[in-house]
């Protein structure tokens, strides 16, 4: 069963390719720790070694939630995957080869994927960028082409990441059966997917830079300080919005304690990821959402301007906080080695500071209107849309007539639509339960059925065929069409 809606050729080398250039990127991080200990630049050395182990710890985590319910064997053997920097590889076969989602996953092969590649560009990706830029803006001339490459290496990669992220959610099958108001703006001429995919890995790219190239800016004039105060502002205003939406609990069905955290991590983890990677598929309204993805948009080319026009306005300051660029993602870096380089590597010239950063926001905006003019029309609202996840998560069970559509609400927290849809879906659940276990149709299968909690079942028959994956009404049916055959044969 193909996972993906383009060619298959093309659609799993996309993945492979994807998961080649995230293991490749490690090993760039990893030779990058060793050029910096060379160099005696220590700073940047266990910064960027910081930024590969917290990759590692990311996905170990979803790694765990993802299996936490699998015999202690196959989690260490996922986690062997993770540490072994293959995960990656593992999870694009598994997707390009049409896996399902196994009992007790709380993902199915796309969003593990997924999980795994947001892990990768927030946590090494983005840090990486800017550890990467402030090293080389610190060495000036005297930078090497191993940093040079590492740094275009990490960009480029991030880019594609982030592409391939978006289309491939666009692209699939099963999505756009699933959601066709919000996944169809790839369009299905070669011209049209060249343009969109292109702009996808252009804004991302530009994205990127803009944001990055800003963040060093900041530290430059006023230490990790000024980028915690500003940046964090950002993200406690996104939260704010979401509480006041009463959108803050995530849809992934994880409730309690676990559910808490969960939640949390996962909402700062989308919301960094659109905003440094700009990585459409989450202006969904499960995510982001439309709108803030755009604004999130004009925010970082505002961003973006006002950290260049900022620094020409007070390059007094420039030479101040470089010995926090090493502390930027791990703040107990030894940054002591970063005042080694003469003093006169550490201005900018501010012409080229601004032509810089114009041109990266300028391309932001070049791209993201190429975007909004070579998709699918029909689709340009979903960049502006206000919905919350929680009136989507109700739109999947009122807007839908298939059956199987309409059980997917199932796979959502049920935060998101018990209070709304709650006794409206149970009476339509014990109507069709029966109905599905007599005729026992494709999707129906034992991962689905694990889904329906005891409470949502009124028949006791029926909560026993359900839990025994309908093992009970088959024996009973071939002990039935066995007593007849003894009838006919006497």
């Amino acid at each position: 069963k193909a996972s993906l809606g383009d060619t298959q050729k093309w659609a799993k080398g996309k993945l492979f390719v994807a998961a080649g250039l995230s293991i490749m990127d490690m090993v760039t991080d990893v030779t990058m720790v060793f050029e910096y200990a060379r160099e005696n630049q220590w700073g940047y050395a266990w910064a960027t070694l910081g930024s590969l182990l917290f990759n590692l710890c990311f996905q170990s985590i979803i790694t765990f939630f993802q299996n936490r319910t699998k015999r202690k064997r196959r989690q260490l053997k996922e986690q062997l995957y993770v540490w072994t920097f293959i995960k990656s590889g593992v999870d694009a076969f598994r997707l390009a080869s049409g896996s399902e989602q196994e009992e007790g996953h709380i993902m199915d092969p796309q969003a593990e994927f997924t999980g795994g590649k947001v892990a990768e560009l927030i946590a090494e990706a983005v840090p990486g960028t800017i550890i990467q830029i402030a090293a080389i803006l610190k060495a000036g001339l005297k930078a090497s082409n191993t940093a040079l490459f590492s740094l275009a290496f990490c960009i480029l990669t991030a880019a594609f990441t982030s592409a391939v992220l978006s289309w491939d959610w666009d692209m699939s099958k099963e999505r756009r059966k699933e959601l066709p108001s919000f996944y169809g703006y790839v369009p299905r001429d070669a011209i049209g997917k060249i343009k969109v995919f292109l702009s996808l890995y252009c804004l991302s790219l530009f994205n990127l830079f803009v944001r990055a190239f800003a963040c060093v800016l900041f530290v430059f004039e006023g230490g990790i300080a000024k980028v915690g105060m500003l940046f964090g502002g950002e993200l406690l205003v996104y939260f704010m919005i979401k509480a006041i939406r009463r959108d803050l609990s995530y849809k992934l069905p994880v409730y309690g304690v676990a559910g808490v955290f969960v939640s949390f991590m996962m909402r700062w983890v989308i919301k960094v990821t659109a905003d440094w990677t700009a990585v459409v598929q989450f202006r969904h309204p499960n995510e982001v959402g439309g709108a803030y993805f755009s604004f999130s948009l004009l925010l970082t080319a505002a961003i973006g301007l006002y950290a260049a026009l900022s620094y020409t306005l007070d390059n007094n300051k420039a030479n101040v906080g470089m010995e926090n660029i090493a502390n930027l993602t791990i703040s107990t870096a030894d940054a002591t080695s970063v005042g080694d380089t003469e003093q006169g590597n550490r201005d900018l010239n501010e012409t080229t500071v601004v032509l810089a950063m114009i041109g990266g926001c300028i391309g932001m905006a070049v791209s993201y209107s190429a975007l909004l003019f070579s998709m699918n029309s029909n689709y340009v609202h979903t960049f502006f849309d206000w919905k919350t996840s929680k009136e989507d998560t109700v739109a999947k069970f009122t807007d839908q007539d298939d059956d199987e559509l309409k059980f997917g609400v199932l796979t959502c927290n049920e935060n998101k639509w018990k209070k709304k849809i709650g006794v409206e879906f149970r009476v339509w659940l014990n109507e069709r339960l029966p109905v599905w276990l007599d005729e026992e149709p494709d999707w129906f299968t034992p991962q689905k059925m694990s889904l329906i909690s005891d409470d949502l079942i009124d028949d006791p028959e029926i909560l026993v065929r359900v839990r025994t994956g309908n093992v009970v009404e088959m024996q009973r049916r071939r002990s039935s069409l066995g007593v007849m055959m003894v009838v006919v044969s006497t």
